[in-house]
C-alpha cells in the first residue's frame, strides 16, 4: 500500500524501537490522561451518561461508577469525561492527542482481556500521538473549528490497529478510513467533549473495517440474508 498514510507510518515506526528516548514521557502522558479521566468521571453529568450507556456483561469499564459496557461505549464515555474539566494535555500548534488515544487503547485492551503488554501499549500510544501531532502541524483549521474530534480519529485508528497488529499497511489503511469520516467540531460548549467521545468511539468501526477482511459479513457477524 502506498500513499501519504503509509509514508507517515513508515517515518514514525522506526522511532518506536528506542524506548529510552520516549518511555518516561509516554508514561507521564498516559498517567496524566488517566487521572484527568478519573476526575471527570466524578462529575454528575458524566455519571448520568455512564449510567445510560452501561451494559451488563460488557468487558470494558466506564470509569464513572465503575460500570461495565462495550469497548466503544467505554471509549466514548471516558473520553467525554476526560475533556469535561478542560484539563487534558495538548500539543502545539493545536491538538489534544492523548485524550483521543488513551480511552480507546485502554478500552480495546480491556475488552480483549488485557491482550497487550505495557510496552506495546506505550508504543501504540506514541505511534498514535505522533500521527496526530504531525497532522496538527500540517493542517490549518478555520477559526470556527475546535481542535477536538477530527484528526484525533486518524491517530486512534493508527494506534489501535498497531496495538492489534503491527502491520504497517493495515495501520495506514485504518488511517485512510478514519480520515474519510472527520467531525467538523466547533466551539459551542456542548460540542467540545462530545467531539472527543464520538471520535474515540468510532475507532472500533475503522479498525474492524480494516482487520475483518471478508467484508460486511465479518462486520455484521450474522451477515445479511439474501432477498
Amino acid at each position: 500500500m502506498g500513499g501519504i498514510e503509509y509514508e507517515l507510518v513508515q517515518q514514525v515506526i522506526p522511532h518506536l524501537e528506542d524506548m529510552t528516548a520516549w518511555s518516561s514521557r509516554a508514561q507521564m502522558v498516559l498517567a496524566d490522561t488517566v487521572v484527568v479521566m478519573l476526575k471527570g468521571a466524578q462529575e454528575p453529568e458524566i455519571e448520568r451518561l455512564a449510567s445510560a450507556l452501561s451494559l451488563s456483561g460488557g468487558n470494558a469499564t466506564l470509569l464513572a461508577g465503575d460500570l461495565p459496557s462495550t469497548a466503544d461505549r467505554a471509549a466514548f464515555v471516558n473520553a467525554t469525561g476526560g475533556t469535561f474539566l478542560e484539563l487534558d494535555e495538548g500539543v502545539r500548534p493545536t491538538g489534544h492527542p492523548a485524550i483521543h488515544l488513551v480511552p480507546a487503547l485502554l478500552a480495546d485492551t480491556e475488552e480483549r482481556s488485557g491482550d497487550a503488554s505495557v510496552q506495546h501499549l506505550l508504543k501504540s500510544l506514541v505511534l498514535g500521538y505522533e500521527v496526530v501531532a504531525r497532522l496538527a502541524a500540517a493542517v490549518k483549521f478555520d477559526q470556527e473549528v475546535h481542535p477536538h474530534g477530527h484528526i484525533g480519529s486518524v491517530g486512534v485508528a493508527a494506534a489501535v490497529t498497531y496495538l492489534r497488529t503491527e502491520n504497517p499497511e493495515k495501520v495506514a489503511h485504518s488511517m485512510s478510513v478514519a480520515g474519510s469520516l472527520p467531525l467538523r467540531t466547533n466551539w459551542r460548549p456542548h460540542h467540545n467533549p462530545n467531539g472527543d467521545g464520538i471520535c474515540t468511539e468510532g475507532f472500533l468501526v475503522f479498525v474492524r473495517l480494516v482487520l475483518y477482511d471478508r467484508g460486511i459479513a465479518r462486520v455484521v457477524p450474522k451477515g445479511i440474508a439474501p432477498q
